[in-house]
């Protein structure tokens, strides 16, 4: 059971934000606001209140956010986006669970037990919910959409990750124990985080998947300010980036390490192919679902690859697949918008990991193209600013992130991390290209029609 410390956090951290937002610009704010608390706060902890949907440091992180942003910003913070395709998606996507509603009146029977049926308050309570969970996307596009403020970012994921190995290292060594020992209780199963005679980190990041996701991420990071020969905390970019790699791979998750090389190779050698690389790999996360439906993806040439690594990582995958064929063929029973809430997009006995099947299960293809369609649009007006860069060295920043989110993205497939910062990721993307595309507008530089901020 949580500890009163846990809630504590929780009640605290508005104060703590206030403080952040009072020290930093705005841009600067949302920026350490997310990434400090993700990195500190319990997981499993909400506080409840009546007719909104539990307070958890993911909501709670995104609502002070916002509030700061609003207070301390010099020009207006928009509560959806203002560019039109993302403004679209991000209303469908949020409607789906109002329709839902109306689309699942009936009780479910999932093979041992009946569902109930959703409630109008069930249908405000996920609209809230999703709102929430993608508002760093939303403010991302509004504050962070220059090369100095992306560039912040970047240092600020790269510091957090410094700090945070140094917790990671100790639990790698003695078992994963902090978040019992601060917070009162471990937030998932042991025996998950028991990888090649060893241990794999949690910290108070939930599981040891997530830790080495945020590894990648910080490591992807600091492969991008070698691009401008940065310094991190009085360290070369360079060595920084060595460094992060030691501890991935002494996390003992082979998919992130595996990001790692393939962005330090594509960055580092093969840049000018990594924009149009970064556009079809996120054409294929998008595909991956009419994929699988076709049974066209190869997941045996997959299980196949990782029995070469570990014949009990080759096990894992091949019990992802399993899983996610018998999720497929539940959700195709509701394909538009999908099963709702109360765990109707699920099977007894069932276990489900990757976002993807998460999200078509629970709001159909619709949800799963507008989720996923928000990343891709991202992606794909990057690819329309660095065919338009003024500064040769802002589109090999903006490729690079391109490139980061579009593997954050592959990563969804397997597994299931769509955190608040990783939308704040996702969203300065997307202002960086917008931004660069109209400054390239103004230059009269050869483009498309300007895009509205």
């Amino acid at each position: 059971m949580p500890n009163y410390f846990a809630y504590m956090m929780l009640l605290l951290w508005p104060v703590i934000s206030v403080f952040i937002f009072n020290r930093f610009k705005t841009s600067e704010a949302v920026v350490v606001n997310i990434i400090a608390g993700y990195l500190l706060m319990p997981v499993g902890v909400s506080i409840d209140l009546p007719l909104i949907p539990p307070l958890d440091k993911e909501s709670i992180l995104a609502l002070t956010s916002l509030v700061g942003a609003r207070a301390t910003f010099k020009g207006k913070i928009t509560l959806l986006p203002s560019h039109i395709l993302a403004r679209t998606f991000t209303l469908v996507l949020l409607c789906i669970p109002l329709i839902n509603v109306f689309t699942n009146s009936e009780m479910m029977f999932n093979g041992r037990s009946w569902i109930q049926s959703l409630s109008l308050y069930d249908g405000l309570s996920a609209f809230i919910g999703r709102y929430l969970s993608i508002l760093p996307f939303i403010l991302g596009i509004q504050v962070l959409r220059t090369d100095e403020e992306r560039l912040f970012l970047f240092k600020a994921i790269v510091i957090g990750a410094l700090l945070y190995s140094v917790l990671v290292l100790f639990e790698i060594r003695m078992s994963p124990q902090l978040h019992t020992w601060v917070y009162g209780f471990f937030p998932h199963s042991f025996g998950q985080q028991v990888r090649f005679g060893g241990f794999r980190a949690v910290v108070f990041l939930g599981h040891g998947l997530t830790v080495a996701l945020f590894l990648f991420i910080a490591l992807g990071s600091a492969t991008i300010l070698t691009l401008k020969s940065e310094m991190v905390m009085g360290l070369k970019a360079t060595a920084i980036v060595f460094y992060l790699l030691i501890v991935l791979i002494l996390s003992k998750s082979v998919a992130p390490i595996i990001y790692s090389i393939l962005f330090i190779i594509a960055v580092k050698l093969l840049m000018s192919k990594t924009m149009l690389f970064s556009r079809l790999l996120m054409m294929l996360v998008i595909a991956y679902p009419l994929l699988s439906i076709l049974q066209i993806f190869p997941h045996d040439a997959l299980l196949e690859l990782a029995d070469l690594i570990s014949s009990d990582r080759a096990q894992s995958l091949g019990f992802r697949f399993y899983n996610e064929t018998l999720l497929l063929e539940h959700a195709l029973q509701k394909p538009i918008l999908g099963w709702g809430g109360w765990g109707r997009n699920l099977l007894a006995g069932s276990t489900i990991d990757g976002t993807w099947i998460i999200i078509v299960g629970v709001a159909g293809f619709i949800g799963f193209i507008t989720f996923f369609g928000l990343p891709y649009i991202s992606v794909y007006h990057a690819g329309l600013a660095y065919n338009t860069a003024i500064n040769k060295m802002s589109g090999h920043l903006l490729a690079a992130h391109a490139l980061l989110v579009t593997l954050i993205m592959v990563d969804q497939l397997p597994n299931s991390s769509m955190k608040g910062y990783i939308w704040l990721i996702i969203g300065s993307l997307l202002g960086g290209a917008i931004h660069m595309i109209n400054e390239s507008k103004l230059n009269n530089t050869p483009s498309s029609v300007a895009i509205r901020e």
